[in-house]
């Protein structure tokens, strides 16, 4: 009947939004353990940049990583991830 195929279609659409919330979770938990870290990738662009994680956000369901020069690198885009030592001037007395 049509009334069990909205009940079917409203629980996949239930399913789908609990998935894409876990999905934005773990990109943001995985971005947070890069704050502090040096990555490369590329923006939304699609221009490469690099540069330390100050901070992560999430717009859209997508994790973004910001940079200590402001720019922001998706989580997805990042292709790799290097130890550097950054102190936050903003932090320093």
């Amino acid at each position: 009947s049509q009334l069990a195929q909205l009940q079917t279609l409203d629980q996949q659409i239930s399913m789908t939004k609990a998935v894409e919330a876990l999905s934005s979770n773990s990109q943001l938990q995985g971005g947070a353990g890069l704050i502090g870290r040096g990555v490369v990738g590329k923006d939304a662009d699609d221009v490469e940049a690099s540069g330390v994680v100050v901070s992560v956000s999430v717009k859209d369901g997508q994790a973004l990583l910001k940079l200590h020069d402001g720019k922001q690198v998706p989580y997805a885009n990042v292709s790799e991830v290097l130890q550097v030592t950054y102190e936050n001037p903003a932090a320093a007395g």
